[in-house]
């Protein structure tokens, strides 16, 4: 059965090659010339102009960039057109690897299912030495303190974006807790790899690459982020001699209102000798998710299609840069333009939107959440 493969050229001379069940050297190069007809997709065509190319579908032909073929060639796969790099198992069968040895002793072999091997031709004699699969996902720990609502939002964005391997969940209110981690651990067949752990104590929280606060007094109807700060710092103050106690090089992301102060009062908790830029909050993240939200709606767009932020403080205090806002490659304002009613209309119901969904439901949480979540996965990303 012919398998083939299709590789690319990665800043050295490489080419596309089809590989038989049989010797690799038995393996027909038909004349064509260029573009070239095929009888079969699979087959290898050439030409005095393009020595090599392979046959994707009838009348259809792939070039490489080589002068001649070889089995020197780092091998691609043909499902998702990444290079599996010397030394790599593939995670989908029918894909193809190279081993990482020598040029003379290059060995390719085709997987029957992820993790597995088996040779294709004498001159793939060995599929050692590999670098084995990776089996468990995302190997990061997430520690989030607080199970409130905004806690709540948190692990549920974290769980669906499959952004950590371990995730572990603390809150004083143990009874509370025990339960809300049952019902997310019994939805683990709907994610991937995530491991959940919970505890009123800080110990489940060990080696934690991430910490994200949420803890706090919630924000009542009416009420003023500012007026939690004397409660909420009482809180923190208890929170973050624990929390580096157990994960000393953790990355702390403070959610809790009212932010900025909040992320102040636990840098300066941390210590002097606490890596600086490592305790920082979710600043205006979320509020810039309103402000292009609320554009798109205004002007009926994809959301994605704005673009645009909001700086300064997180709430009342935020400031649009107008100038940043472009819908598409186009910008909103001209140069020096201000912006009109309705744009003034829109930064007003950022800065309103939470005290509005406060009013209807009692507190926010699942914008918090994605917010933080977006924030969690490109912090460990990078």
């Amino acid at each position: 059965m012919n398998m083939f493969c299709t590789l690319l050229d990665v800043g050295k001379a490489v080419f596309c090659c089809l590989l038989y069940s049989q010797d690799i050297d038995e393996a027909r190069l038909t004349e064509f010339g260029w573009p070239g007809l095929s009888g079969r997709p699979g087959h290898l065509v050439s030409s005095s102009d393009h020595p090599l190319r392979l046959v994707r579908s009838p009348g259809q032909c792939v070039r490489s960039e080589s002068t001649g073929w070889s089995r020197r060639s780092v091998i691609w796969s043909v499902q998702t057109g990444e290079s599996t790099g010397p030394g790599w198992l593939v995670r989908s069968p029918g894909q193809f690897v190279r081993s990482d040895r020598g040029n003379d002793q290059a060995r390719l072999t085709r997987s029957r299912s992820p993790g597995q091997f088996r040779s294709v031709g004498p001159v793939a004699r060995s599929v050692r030495p590999f670098r084995p699969v990776n089996r468990t996902g995302p190997v990061d720990r997430i520690t989030i303190v607080g199970m409130g609502q905004v806690g709540l939002g948190c692990v549920c964005a974290i769980l669906n974006q499959d952004i950590c391997g371990t995730l572990a969940l603390i809150d004083i209110a143990a009874k509370k807790l025990e339960g809300e981690a049952k019902d997310f651990q019994q939805g683990s067949a709907f994610h991937q790899h995530t491991q959940i752990l919970a505890s009123d104590t800080y110990d489940v929280s060990e080696n934690s690459d991430m910490v994200v606060i949420t803890a706090g007094v919630a924000q009542q109807p009416g009420e003023s982020r500012l007026s939690l700060v004397d409660r909420n710092a009482n809180i923190l103050k208890k929170i973050m001699p624990e929390v580096l106690k157990y994960s000393p090089n953790a990355t702390i992301l403070i959610v809790s209102n009212p932010c900025d102060i909040m992320t102040a009062i636990a840098a300066k908790l941390a210590g002097p000798d606490f890596p600086q830029g490592k305790v920082f909050g979710a600043g205006t993240c979320l509020d810039t998710s309103r402000f292009q939200t609320l554009i798109a709606q205004t002007m009926d767009l994809d959301p994605k299609n704005v673009h645009g932020y909001i700086i300064g403080e997180h709430g009342d205090s935020s400031i649009p840069v107008w100038s940043s806002v472009r819908v598409g490659a186009l910008p909103l304002l001209e140069p020096g333009e201000e912006p009109n009613e309705t744009l003034q209309k829109i930064h007003k119901n950022v800065v309103n939107s939470a005290y509005d969904i406060i009013s209807l439901k009692g507190y926010t949480n699942w914008a918090i959440g994605m917010s933080t979540a977006y924030i969690c996965k490109d912090h460990l990303a990078h």
